[in-house]
């Protein structure tokens, strides 16, 4: 029992520190493809999804191993077609549902720190 009550909590942690590294991940906006709806500085929380709509802003690891967060134009059976806000084409290539990370549910707007008219914190887009 005493070494339940030595180790657990510290077990409890690590379980709960688990659980949420599976749920969640948090992506910075680095450049202004999505403009004027995400910022560089930007901080996207996204999650997991068993679906993805057009409208969806997506995080997806790109072809040539960077991470791109654009929004969903076409579900179609080879994939996502995505898009930039801010760009006037759709993305050259296909994304497969095995390189999509998750969709963004909310964006903390680091950017907006600078203007304090603007508020900071928000998950609408």
């Amino acid at each position: 029992m005493s070494t339940l009550l030595r180790y657990g909590p510290g077990l409890l942690v690590l379980l709960l520190a688990f659980l949420v590294a599976r749920t969640f991940a948090l992506a910075v906006v680095t450049g202004g493809s999505m403009s004027p709806t995400l910022a560089p500085g930007d901080v996207c929380v996204v999650v997991r999804s068993e679906e993805y709509v057009r409208g969806d802003v997506v995080l997806y690891s790109s072809v040539d191993g960077g991470r791109v967060l654009h929004r969903v134009i076409v579900v179609g059976p080879r994939g996502l077609r995505t898009q930039g806000d801010a760009n006037d084409s759709l993305d050259r290539d296909a994304v497969s549902l095995r390189q999509v990370e998750g969709k963004v549910v909310g964006v903390i707007r680091l950017s907006r720190v600078l203007h304090p008219a603007s508020p900071a914190f928000g998950v609408n887009f």
